[in-house]
């Protein structure tokens, strides 16, 4: 048996590659005291999620500014018309504080129940810090020829589509992910903003400074093909038969606004309308008078209410006819026409009797 594993070391041996090779197995990687599960000591605790105005941020990623402190934050409990407000600030440190930007900061709590919001943390483990430490300690290496030929044939080796003939050539190089220790810091339970303090002087002297850098940009001008000299406007689109662009004006036509609107006529006339038009039939709709008045409906109706009547039930339902007080005065001046008729009818065939008896008949 100790020859066969000798045999197998030899073998292991032959087929070994200078490149180092990422271990299989993440627990090969750990140290002693080291684990992969992530940490949830603090699963607890609260955090306050904060926007950051661009600046701000930009200056608290300076490296030097790794573990000091940033600034203070002061909360104050304050009652306005009898409700409870929260007032927070914020305060840069003098130390990280300069005169360009603000130092005082108004933080607006804009949602207070936050959920399903985490914040996770990860730390490279023992030994790949340990490297980390050795490649920054040593000096850099200077680019020669001859290292520049070595670092491609390494990467050729590594990657390369030729090292391998039962590879496919199209085939994208496995990348192993290096294993970190993950620790969960908390759970969210505000979302913030910050905007700079209106009662920060600093703060109205960077307004100004923004907006007078902002007004000096120089923006693009849009130029007239007018005043450029020897362009007109006739001549810069394409020409067909020497028609210029107006190939591609649509003819504006001048409609009139008042086509298809009703005119309002005069009351009284429309009145006198609405009664001729009583007298042809008993009942109409709005929309006959409408179509015969050739007037507005609001119009109509307001002029219909004070002569006619709305029928709502029965077989003329939704019809007008005129007021009882109206049709009797109709009703009268018909039988007081009827009546002249009449009369004017009996005086003529008087006359024809007194015409036959002055005459005599002659044999």
């Amino acid at each position: 048996m100790s020859n066969v594993k000798q045999e197998i070391k030899q073998e292991d041996n032959g087929d070994k590659v200078d490149e180092p090779e990422l271990m299989s197995d993440p627990e090969d990687y750990l140290e002693k005291g080291e684990s992969l599960d992530m940490d949830l000591t603090n699963g607890n605790q609260k955090i306050w999620l904060v926007k950051l105005p661009k600046y701000l941020a930009t200056k608290w990623q300076n490296p030097n500014l790794m573990g000091k402190q940033l600034g203070r934050v002061k909360i104050r409990n304050t009652t306005a018309n009898g409700h409870k407000k929260l007032e927070v600030k914020l305060v840069v440190d003098d130390s990280t504080a300069n005169d360009e930007i603000p130092q005082e900061y108004d933080i607006s709590i804009l949602n207070t129940q936050v959920r399903n919001s985490y914040v996770f943390s990860e730390e490279n483990l023992q030994r790949f810090k340990a490297e980390n430490t050795e490649l920054s300690s040593d000096r850099p290496i200077e680019k020669t020829p001859e290292v520049e030929e070595d670092y491609r044939q390494r990467r050729y080796n590594r990657f390369g589509n030729g090292q391998n003939q039962n590879q496919n050539p199209d085939a994208v190089p496995f990348v192993k992910t290096i294993p970190k220790k993950t620790a969960l810091c908390g759970k969210i339970c505000h979302d913030c903003q910050i905007r700079p303090s209106i009662t920060d002087k600093r703060a109205k002297d960077y307004a100004a400074r923004k907006h007078t850098i902002q007004k000096e940009k120089v923006r693009p001008k849009v130029v007239l093909l007018d005043e450029i000299p020897g362009v007109s406007q006739s001549n810069a689109g394409p020409s067909f038969k020497g028609r210029g662009t107006n190939v591609f004006l649509k003819p504006n036509t001048n409609k009139n606004k008042n086509e298809g609107r009703a005119i309002r006529m005069p009351q009284k006339d429309l009145l006198d309308l609405l009664f001729r038009l009583f007298e042809e039939y008993e009942y109409w709709s709005i929309k006959g008078l409408r179509e015969r008045t050739k007037q507005p409906e609001s119009y109509l109706k307001e002029s219909l209410d004070s002569i006619a009547n709305l029928i709502k039930k029965g077989p003329y339902t939704s019809k007008y006819n005129l007021k009882p007080e109206y049709k009797k005065l109709r009703d009268a001046e018909r039988a007081a026409k009827a009546g002249l008729d009449i009369n004017h009818n009996d005086n003529n065939d008087q006359e024809e009797e007194e015409e036959d008896d002055d005459m005599e008949d002659v044999l």
